[in-house]
């Protein structure tokens, strides 16, 4: 995980994942934690193998977040802020801004933006939506963050450095 969140913070765009591979990313990563002492337990086998990747996939599918989740990595919340803005903008939204995001004007639906600074990561948030406008603001914040450049952080490279330790 250490070396997939290295790669992400280490592009010279940030990166853009929906909520559900950003959470299958992370349990693909840390499964191996749970499965291997389980497989040992009851024997490794082609069955049991395979019924670890369904119990996994399964997880996935059952605990992963909806349409309406992303992640922004290796962007600053508040440049993510920005990028709604400008998100809202082009696809010609009325909104206003709160303290944790924005809310469309309509009352329809609302964005939160929180972020964990260290790994100058933001996740967004749209509740409320239709499923038209989640994919119209999906599409629309993809081609936005692309504009911008990132530079590669400290930690991105502390991550890097520990995943090649542990390998």
């Amino acid at each position: 995980y250490f070396l997939i969140l290295g790669v992400l913070n280490s592009r010279r765009h940030p990166q853009l994942l929906t909520g559900r591979r950003d959470f299958a990313m992370l349990l693909v990563a840390l499964s191996p934690l749970v499965v291997l002492p389980a497989l040992a337990m009851v024997g490794i086998s082609l069955a049991t193998v395979g019924a670890a990747i369904l119990a996994v996939a399964a997880l996935i599918l059952l605990l992963s977040p909806r349409r309406g989740t992303w992640v922004v990595y290796n962007m600053p919340s508040r440049t993510v802020r920005r990028a709604i803005g400008r998100v809202l903008r082009r696809l010609d939204l009325a909104h206003r801004p709160t303290r944790d995001g924005f809310v469309l004007e309509d009352g329809r639906a609302e964005l939160r933006i929180g972020g964990f600074p260290l790994l100058r990561n933001a996740s967004i948030s749209l509740r409320g939506a239709d499923e038209v406008l989640a994919r119209r603001f999906e599409t629309e914040l993809a081609q936005v963050v692309a504009e911008f450049d990132a530079e590669t952080s400290p930690m991105a490279v502390a991550m890097l450095l520990v995943a090649t330790a542990m390998l």
